[in-house]
């Protein structure tokens, strides 16, 4: 199979997708099949090394970062005769592509929205949106052959806008380290470390966590006194001044830092020395973050939102919703518990990610759903309708 991978960012600053794109895509070369990424964008040298052995084709952006247009892409996707295209995300140039060049080569097109077909993501920015839908989108999604969903939650977002089209369901996964590689934690006599990692943006619940780990020191100091709150991210929109200013405010800069953004050996050393891992977001696909935390062992704090209830029902994560106060109460649940209550929800996550979230696991489900959507093999379980 020949794959073209259509990617509107392959840098850090996509988020997840920098990961998870990397991953489904280098797993399906691996197999053996040709699999080409392309992108819009300029980046730096590290960014290709951290897509090898796939080398990225990126395109220079004219206009509008938003929009992201690439002047020569098109063309270049249409000369690689791709068997099959996917799209990761919407909204922006890459659809145009997707539309006019499966539709002039008659080739399968599957999409993963990645959550940009969620409610409130749909609301963010939304008269943006409806124009992009009458100008493109509506066409592009109305053609897709195949949606790929992070979960059910995603899925019935798109089945509520209407699309009857073919739905296959596979999560975000991630590489698992060694057992060597997860630190014991309960011996630590240092400060227990609570992390964040991420996008600075409100869609996270930046402000509303800052504002209940103030809540939580003021009316329980004793209980904090052991824990810091560190904040790994890179600014998405310039909220951080704002945040560092309420964090100022709110008089819990001694306990809450920001280190910056951290990628790749650095980042799993923060996993490896955090103890617990909090994302109380409004609205997400599938967080990739989360389920690296879980393979590290980090009991987690996440909302609903986060569309993984597996975690709560494995005893893996405390589930709040994205109200100050509850978030506030799961803060107290997390410093309050006795080391073999930690230690039983370290391991229910390390089990979990195990079990459900291996990336080789997901390769091979997608692998099927490209191999049906080419009728070369039956429908996989994964699809739906």
């Amino acid at each position: 199979m020949r794959i073209a991978v259509i990617v509107a960012d392959v840098g850090p600053s996509a988020g997840g997708l920098y990961y998870s794109v990397h991953a489904l895509s280098r797993g399906i070369a691996k197999a053996g099949d040709t699999v080409e990424v392309f992108a819009m964008g300029t980046y730096p040298r590290e960014v290709f090394e951290h897509w090898a052995p796939l080398v990225p084709q990126a395109f220079p952006i004219v206009g509008p970062q938003a929009y992201r247009y690439a002047p020569g892409m098109c063309e270049v996707v249409e000369a690689f005769r791709p068997d099959v295209i996917h799209v990761h995300g919407l909204w922006m140039y890459s659809s145009w592509i997707a539309l006019k060049v499966s539709n002039k080569l008659n080739c399968p097109l599957i999409v993963s929205p990645r959550g940009m077909l969620d409610g409130w993501a749909l609301q963010n920015s939304a008269w943006k949106k409806k124009i992009m839908s009458l100008l493109q989108e509506n066409r592009f999604l109305r053609r897709v052959d195949c949606f790929h969903a992070l979960n059910q939650s995603e899925m019935d977002s798109i089945r509520a806008l209407g699309y009857q089209q073919s739905i296959c369901v596979i999560p975000n996964g991630t590489d698992l380290p060694s057992d060597s590689e997860v630190a014991s934690r309960e011996e630590d006599k240092s400060k227990k470390r609570l992390i964040f990692i991420g996008r600075i943006h409100p869609k996270k619940g930046i402000p509303n966590l800052l504002e209940a780990w103030a809540k939580l020191q003021k009316a329980n100091a004793s209980a904090l006194k052991e824990w810091v709150l560190e904040i790994y991210g890179w600014d998405d929109g310039n909220h951080l001044e704002g945040y560092l200013k309420l964090a100022d405010e709110l008089e819990i800069c001694e306990t809450v830092t920001w280190p910056g953004s951290v990628y790749g050996a650095d980042k799993a050393e923060v996993l490896r020395e955090a103890h617990a891992f909090i994302l109380p977001s409004f609205s997400e696909g599938l967080p990739m973050s989360v389920v690296e935390a879980w393979a590290y062992g980090l009991p987690v704090i996440m909302t609903p939102e986060c569309n993984l209830p597996e975690g709560f029902s494995a005893g893996a994560a405390i589930r709040v919703s994205t109200a100050i106060e509850d978030i506030s109460t799961g803060l107290l649940g997390l410093v309050s518990m006795d080391p073999s209550a930690y230690s039983e929800m370290s391991q229910a996550a390390r089990r979990l990610a195990e079990a459900s979230f291996s990336w080789d696991e997901q390769v091979r489900r997608l692998a099927e759903v490209y191999r049906w959507v080419l009728r070369r093999g039956e429908k996989p379980l994964v699809v739906r309708g």
